[in-house]
């Protein structure tokens, strides 16, 4: 028997595979169904995966300059408003 039903069960499949989410309600039956899925980890893991972790790394040293930034302008303002 065929793993998806109609094309909404495999273009569920594919997402829930590229976000590499796997709720593993659904599972490929073939070994070339295997391997497609096997690319779609891959490509999910390329394009959405690594990017995120990116973007959240550079957000968290944003974050810090932002810290440090207000730090200076606090010490900044204490030293003129003592003049």
């Amino acid at each position: 028997p065929p793993a998806f039903r109609d094309v909404g069960d495999a273009v569920w499949f594919i997402i829930v595979t590229f976000t590499t989410v796997g709720f593993g309600d659904l599972t490929p039956n073939g070994h070339m169904a295997k391997f497609v899925t096997v690319l779609a980890i891959f490509a999910g893991v390329t394009l959405f995966a690594m990017p995120i972790a990116i973007v959240g790394k550079n957000f968290i040293i944003a974050w810090d300059e932002r810290s440090k930034t207000q730090v200076v302008l606090l010490i900044q303002k204490r030293l003129i408003d003592q003049e």
